[in-house]
């Protein structure tokens, strides 16, 4: 299954001769070669390459996992932990952060032991090469397509953060910033009505 997700999304994984050749490193992966794991069902419209881009269900999953928390990954639920994107406050995507859990489950996927930037010694896969072509596809896309591969992964990632973040001010300890936001909001609408 992994070798399948890693394919290249123009390499037909069911081949038994391209498998192999795979294995065998007769057809050496490049980080221009996106893999499979980044189409919706790990296969792309011949017609319109985007569709379906960067929406693979374990891609979604590693961001929730990275920026929500474990539980939010497998549908488990609410943790009674914050995740990162409540303790950073993070309320939305990016095309960086979508790139950069890209390479995380890349690198999930592939027997290389150590995440890397892999410049290209001792036969390291480059994922920082990897990140950047990501980028550059994704800046390349019309600012239209953009915003709407982002609208989508909001939707994916964050929906439901606010209450998160409400119940988690309400049970947990209101931090300094916070109160001092509160402070300053206090005085602001003082000073509108004239008190």
């Amino acid at each position: 299954m992994c070798g399948h997700l890693l394919c290249p999304i123009d390499e037909d994984w069911n081949n038994e001769e391209t498998r192999q050749k795979l294995k065998d490193g007769r057809i050496i992966v490049q980080p221009e070669d996106l893999p499979s794991f980044l189409w919706q069902g790990c296969s792309r419209d011949k017609e319109d390459i985007f569709d379906g881009f960067l929406k693979h269900e374990l891609l979604i999953k590693t961001y929730l996992h990275i920026f929500r928390g474990p539980s939010h990954a497998t549908g488990a639920g609410k943790s009674a932990r914050k995740g990162n994107a409540l303790i950073h406050g993070i309320s939305k995507t990016s095309l960086e952060s979508v790139a950069y859990c890209a390479c995380i489950l890349r690198h999930i996927l592939s027997s290389q032991t150590t995440f890397t930037s892999g410049a290209g010694r001792n036969g390291d896969f480059q994922s920082k090469r990897f990140y950047q072509t990501l980028l550059d596809v994704m800046y390349s896309m019309e600012e239209d397509d953009q915003m709407e591969l982002m609208r989508w992964w909001n939707d994916k990632i964050f929906a439901g953060l606010e209450e998160e973040a409400e119940d988690s001010s309400r049970t947990g300890k209101i931090s300094v910033a916070a109160q001092m936001k509160a402070r300053a909001r206090e005085k602001r609408a003082a000073g509108q009505t004239g008190q």
